[in-house]
């Protein structure tokens, strides 16, 4: 697969020190749920990525839902090198960037050990999010979930319920 990532001359994304909002289509939080819940019946971990992309306040837009393929299922979940690539391919050509996962677990449970070593992105602000009970909640909000935002230095830090009303906001 040839890569040309220097021809990409309209991509949204921008560095920012911190992303201060994070907008969510209610859609996306919609087929989010969707998703986890049909894994989730089969008492299955599952993982989607969020995309968008980033304005000029560093505010996230979140657009889109994204379900990797090559994906090892079940008592956690492992997307292959190879579906990575295949997913960062798709949201150049969308012009979008990744922002955040959301995963599921088993019980009531934040990040585990293995979540801190292998997200999809070390970048500051990226989000990890943690959907209880193999995801079968419903997902009116973030409310009932555990957001984990990556600071640097390998540490994640778990955000207050507060801090997660202001920033994460469905639309």
């Amino acid at each position: 697969m040839d890569r040309d990532y220097t021809q990409q001359k309209n991509r949204r994304s921008r560095i920012c020190p911190e992303i201060k909002k994070y907008h969510i289509k209610r859609a996306v939080l919609n087929e989010t749920s969707k998703h986890l819940k049909i894994f989730g019946k089969k008492e299955s971990e599952s993982l989607v990525f969020w995309a968008g992309w980033l304005d000029e306040n560093c505010e996230a837009h979140i657009t889109s839902c994204k379900i990797p393929n090559d994906v090892k299922w079940g008592l956690g979940v492992q997307v292959d090198l190879d579906g990575m690539l295949e997913l960062m391919d798709e949201l150049i050509k969308e012009d979008l960037v990744l922002l955040a996962q959301v995963h599921s677990h088993p019980g009531d449970s934040g990040h585990s050990y293995g979540d801190d070593l292998t997200a999809s992105s070390y970048r500051k602000g990226y989000v990890s999010i943690v959907v209880p009970n193999w995801g079968l909640i419903d997902l009116p909000d973030l409310s009932r979930c555990y957001v984990h935002e990556y600071d640097q230095n390998w540490r994640w830090k778990l955000l207050e319920d507060e801090e997660v009303r202001e920033r994460f906001k469905i639309e």
